[in-house]
């Protein structure tokens, strides 16, 4: 065994994997939610529109919480903070999904804004979690 094995996750990657973890089931469920399909089948296109739209949301809130410093130990569970990474995290998906995935479901911008809400839930239920001991 390595020295290293039982060393804590980096805030960072706890941040990045549940957005993305979030993305993708909340797709899943968007793409449940709009009826039967007419072909049944693995798309790949709409695979590389989900990763795409799961990968900006979480690249965006990584960015902005370098700025603000919530990945630190220092600034972790300021809520301040986190409201301010999530306004700066916010914006750039809310403009550019709608233009990239027009015509998928992740482009509807209602999407964004829904996940733009459940981004703060998320971070700030997360902190919770870690303060609590849970994670």
């Amino acid at each position: 065994m390595y020295e290293n094995d039982f060393r804590p996750d980096p805030a960072w990657q706890r941040d990045s994997i549940l957005l993305l973890c979030y993305c993708g089931i909340a797709d899943l469920f968007r793409a449940a939610a709009t009826g039967v399909k007419a072909k049944i089948g693995f798309d790949f296109v709409q695979l590389n529109v989900e990763l795409s739209s799961a990968l900006l949301v979480a690249v965006c809130w990584l960015l902005a919480a370098q700025v603000t410093g919530v990945t630190g130990a220092e600034f972790r569970y300021d809520k301040t903070r986190v409201l301010a990474t999530w306004v700066m995290a916010a914006i750039p998906p809310l403009i550019v999904r709608p233009l990239l995935f027009g015509g998928f479901l992740v482009g509807d911008p209602a999407a964004a804004v829904t996940d733009a809400v459940a981004t703060l839930g998320l971070m700030l239920g997360l902190r919770l979690a870690e303060q609590q001991g849970y994670v």
